[in-house]
């Protein structure tokens, strides 16, 4: 399943990834009523995190009457123009912005920081790094390893970790499989984990069994 998130801050729209489903759900849900910026974080070029971006650009150029700000990491940069340019948006209907604008301006956040994960060796990949008030609020694009979360999980100073998940036992696995998760987390620390990405319902079951949260569909 395509995997994505978003809050709002007034009128305006937060939103991390874009894949093939997530512009439908988007309308769906109405998350465009009264927003009169949108801006889209993405961390990877894979279709399940990029798939209906122009779709997106397209309509609220057009319906909206406004640019998308698009935010990444440096090396996706070129990579997102060139596929947004081949599906036919055009420079007029979106912007590439340094994440470094966003410093101290809202609410929300306090910052934005790509960070970059290894996730497949083709394809540059980025988490997301929110400073917040009430601290590190990580989301990972997509990764296999745990190293980042470890990590950040050793300032105390995070309040949620967003992480994918899967139990696939495959040498080419490109996700955080569980059984590290189960490894390398402790069980106090557990409560910060927020699973998502699943690839199959048992993995799920797995998840809440060892004490980790489960991201939920709105």
């Amino acid at each position: 399943l395509n995997t994505s998130a978003y809050f709002i801050e007034k009128n305006e729209l937060f939103l991390i990834d874009c894949g093939e489903d997530i512009f439908k759900e988007i309308l769906k849900q109405n998350l465009l009523d009264n927003i009169n910026k949108l801006n889209v974080l993405i961390t990877h070029t894979h279709s399940d995190h990029i798939g209906s971006l122009s779709n997106l650009i397209l309509y609220t150029y057009y319906r909206i009457k406004s640019k998308v700000n698009i935010l990444c990491g440096k090396d996706n940069k070129d990579i997102i123009d060139a596929l947004l340019t081949l599906t036919g948006c055009t420079k007029d209907m979106y912007e590439l912005i340094d994440e470094k604008e966003y410093n101290n301006i809202y609410e929300t956040f306090n910052s934005i920081q790509f960070i970059s994960t290894y996730h497949s060796d083709y394809i540059p990949c980025y988490s997301v790094l929110f400073n917040t008030k009430n601290g590190i609020v990580f989301y990972t694009g997509d990764t296999k390893e745990t190293k980042y979360i470890t990590g950040l999980l050793k300032t105390n100073n995070v309040d949620k970790i967003y992480t994918d998940v899967t139990n696939d036992k495959l040498s080419s696995n490109v996700h955080i499989h569980i059984d590290e998760l189960k490894e390398k987390i402790d069980k106090k620390d557990r409560n910060k984990i927020y699973c998502m990405h699943f690839n199959n319902s048992n993995c799920i079951k797995e998840v809440q069994e060892l004490g980790f949260n489960i991201v939920q569909k709105k």
